[in-house]
């Protein structure tokens, strides 16, 4: 990984959020306001708007860097599209080099931007748990290592333990790119150490990555981690 710098930002202010979810009509694209607009509750939709519009301003800072971009884009000028896994890209007309990643739950919004293009870059956001995950739910979650890891702890470290273990695997698939399509249960972590199920993983995922920020406050957890990326890929048939 070069020395370029990424950018996380995480909001939990109701005010913030309101802030940039109110600039949304003015910023947004008509494919992000369609999905916006689906999410029944309005906080949902508030915090899902601020996201979009959050992504497109730290687009904006990063491209004006000197040494980075250079041609300074608009936010409201920044084109989308993805990859046949879903993960979402600046489209190449903008740049090629910039990774993104957007994440909400009520009452909070997290974004992260990589400025490497050979460095992907995954964050996530979630309210705390206020009781651990049950046992069948666990099972599907984590690696029996993180399980026994976990089962010392009492009911309200056991809670945030499981809170922030989601928020990094969540992170990880991200900035890898698979998303659901590779189980919760087959990537662990252990303090810093990311391990991997090799069986469950195609060849092309490189485990080298780093947890580059991670935030507990407010009742919510933020995580955010980068991985390097290999250019060849297979389809998603072929992972699992």
């Amino acid at each position: 990984m070069n020395g370029s710098k990424p950018l996380a930002a995480v909001l939990t202010s109701k005010e913030d959020i309101e802030l940039l979810a109110n600039q949304s009509t003015q910023i947004l694209d008509a494919e992000e306001s369609r999905k916006t607009s689906l999410l029944k509750n309005h906080e949902d939709r508030m915090c899902s708007r601020a996201a979009h519009v959050l992504k497109r301003l730290m687009l904006t800072i990063m491209d004006g860097q000197p040494g980075i971009g250079g041609a300074r884009i608009k936010p409201q000028e920044w084109r989308f599209g993805h990859t046949i896994y879903g993960k979402p890209l600046v489209h190449p007309s903008c740049s090629s080099i910039y990774h993104f990643s957007i994440s909400h739950t009520r009452g909070g919004v997290a974004c992260a931007v990589s400025p490497d293009i050979g460095v992907s870059i995954g964050i996530d956001i979630e309210r705390c748990f206020r009781d651990p995950l049950e046992n069948q739910v666990e099972r599907h979650v984590f690696t029996s290592d993180e399980i026994i890891n976990a089962s010392s702890l009492h009911h309200e470290a056991k809670a945030l333990h499981h809170s922030v273990l989601w928020t990094l695997k969540e992170a990880w698939l991200k900035a890898v790119g698979l998303g659901l399509n590779l189980p919760m249960n087959k990537v662990g972590f252990i303090g810093q150490e990311i391990r991997i199920t090799k069986t469950h993983v195609p060849y092309w995922i490189n485990s080298k990555a780093r947890i580059l920020d991670l935030v507990a406050c407010k009742g919510y957890v933020s995580s955010c981690i980068d991985t390097e990326i290999q250019a060849q890929r297979k389809s998603i048939p072929d992972l699992m």
